[in-house]
C-alpha cells in the first residue's frame, strides 16, 4: 500500500482532498494515511504480514521524511507530522516546527486552514452582544481535520496548554448541532482529538455546573441544565415555540460545555436559497404524476454533473438527497431494486427514511448521469407539497 508513490493513473479516490490537482504534493497525504492504518494495525498481526507490515512502515516513515521540507499544504503537513510523532521519527521537531509556523488566529483561536475560517459574527444591539450564526465556507470540512491532526500532536508532545485549548476552542465552534462535525472523516478525527483532549484535562472530574437558557419570546420555555460527571455524556434539548428575539444563556460553575441553538425553516422563494461559495455540481430533479388513481404514483427523474473540472476530472464519492413529498414513501426493498435491476451502474447505494430518499455515487464526471425510481402514495394528505428540498454533495468534502 505504501507504494501508491508509483501509481499513476489512481485518478479517483473516495476523498478528493488527497487528489494531485487538490494537493501539493499528493503522495504525502497518502502515506501518512496508510502510515497510521499500519501502526494501528500491526500489534494484530503475525507472521510474514507482520514483518512486510515493518517494512513498509520503516519506508513510509523514510518517505514522509524526504518530502517534509517541501510540503507546504496545512491538511498534508498536519497528517505527515502528526504520523512522525506517532512512530518517533527523528523529524518530528522539524515537522512540529513547520507546523506551528503555519497556525492562523482568529478572535483569539487557533487553527490550521487552507483558507482563513472566519468566525460567529456578533452584532452589538442596545450594548449586549448578539452571537450570529455561522455560515458554511468552502474548507470547512479540511480545516477541521487539519486540526484535529494538529491538537493530536500538541496533546502528545506538550500535553494541556493554553494553545490546546484555544485549538479545542475552535473546534467546538465547528461542531454540528448532531454532536458532529462536517464531513465523516473530520468529524473521526475531531472526536478523537476532543476525547483525547478531555481525557488529558480530566474534564469527567471537574465538570459541575449549571446552565439557565431563556428565551424571551417564550417565558415558559425557560430550562434548567446540569451537568455533572453522572450527565457528562447525556445530551440536554429544550424546544422553543416562539422562533423569534433572542435567548439568555447563565452558566454557574466549573468545567466545559457547548451550547448550541438550532433554526430551521422552509422558503419558496428563490432569492432566499442557500447557495454555496462555488457551484461544483448541476442538479436537476423531476417529478412526474400518474394520471390514474388520483395521483398515487410519482416518478422521480434525477440528473447529476460534475462541473469543477479545474480542480480534479471527476468527483469523490458523492451524496444526493431527495426529500419526499408527504404523504408518499418508498420502501427500502423498492430503492434496492432499482440498483438491481435497472442498468445505473453509476450508483453505489440508496438508503430511504421516512422524510427523504439518499443515493450514493462512487464517483461523479463531467458527463450527466440521469436514473428514476417509483414512489408511492401511502396516506392521503389535504395538499400536495409545492417546494421540496434536493441536494448533492461530495460525501467526504461538502
Amino acid at each position: 500500500m505504501v507504494r501508491l508513490e508509483r501509481r499513476k493513473n489512481y485518478i479517483s479516490p473516495l476523498d478528493r482532498r488527497l487528489l494531485p490537482l487538490y494537493n501539493s504534493t499528493f503522495k504525502g497525504g497518502h502515506t501518512a494515511h496508510v502510515l497510521l492504518s499500519l501502526c494501528a494495525t500491526s500489534e494484530s498481526l503475525d507472521g510474514a504480514v507482520k514483518v512486510a507490515t515493518a517494512s513498509a512502515k520503516v519506508r513510509a516513515v523514510c518517505y514522509l521524511e524526504r518530502i517534509l521540507y517541501i510540503l507546504t499544504d496545512q491538511y498534508e503537513l498536519a497528517i505527515v507530522t502528526y504520523a512522525l510523532q506517532i512512530t518517533s521519527s527523528p523529524a518530528q521537531e522539524a515537522a512540529f516546527g513547520r507546523l506551528h509556523i503555519l497556525r492562523r488566529e482568529e478572535e483569539g483561536m487557533v487553527y490550521w486552514s487552507r483558507e482563513p475560517v472566519p468566525s460567529n459574527k456578533i452584532l452589538y444591539e442596545n450594548q449586549r452582544p448578539f452571537l450570529q450564526p455561522r455560515l458554511p465556507m468552502q474548507q470547512d470540512a479540511v480545516a477541521v481535520e487539519a486540526t484535529s491532526y494538529a491538537v493530536l500532536v500538541y496533546l502528545a508532545r506538550d500535553g494541556i496548554g493554553d494553545l490546546q485549548e484555544r485549538v479545542v476552542s475552535w473546534l467546538n465552534t465547528m461542531r454540528m448541532v448532531d454532536g458532529g462535525f462536517v464531513s465523516i472523516y473530520d468529524s473521526i478525527v475531531a472526536m478523537e482529538a476532543l476525547t483525547e483532549y478531555a481525557y488529558r484535562a480530566r474534564l469527567r472530574d471537574i465538570t459541575d455546573m449549571s446552565v439557565v437558557v431563556e428565551a424571551s419570546a417564550s417565558p415558559d420555555a425557560t430550562e434548567l441544565m446540569r451537568i455533572n460527571s453522572d450527565t457528562l455524556a447525556t445530551v440536554h434539548r429544550m424546544d422553543i415555540p416562539n422562533v423569534w428575539g433572542h435567548v439568555n444563556v447563565i452558566g454557574r460553575g466549573a468545567g466545559q460545555a457547548v451550547l448550541q441553538l438550532k433554526v430551521q425553516y422552509g422558503i419558496d422563494w428563490e432569492d432566499l436559497r442557500d447557495t454555496p461559495k462555488r457551484r461544483y455540481f448541476d442538479l436537476y430533479v423531476e417529478e412526474t404524476y400518474s394520471h390514474f388513481r388520483n395521483k398515487s404514483h410519482i416518478t422521480v427523474d434525477a440528473c447529476v454533473k460534475w462541473l469543477a473540472m479545474d480542480e480534479a476530472p471527476v468527483s469523490g464519492s458523492t451524496t444526493l438527497e431527495v426529500e419526499l413529498p408527504s404523504g408518499y414513501r418508498i420502501v427500502q426493498s423498492d430503492a434496492d431494486q432499482v440498483l438491481i435491476h435497472k442498468n445505473y451502474t453509476f450508483l453505489r447505494d440508496v438508503f430511504d427514511s421516512e422524510e427523504k430518499i439518499v443515493w450514493t455515487f462512487d464517483k461523479v464526471g463531467p458527463e450527466r448521469l440521469c436514473f428514476n425510481y417509483l414512489i408511492r402514495r401511502w396516506f392521503p394528505v389535504a395538499n400536495g407539497t409545492m417546494y421540496r428540498s434536493a441536494i448533492v454533495y461530495e460525501s467526504h468534502s461538502p
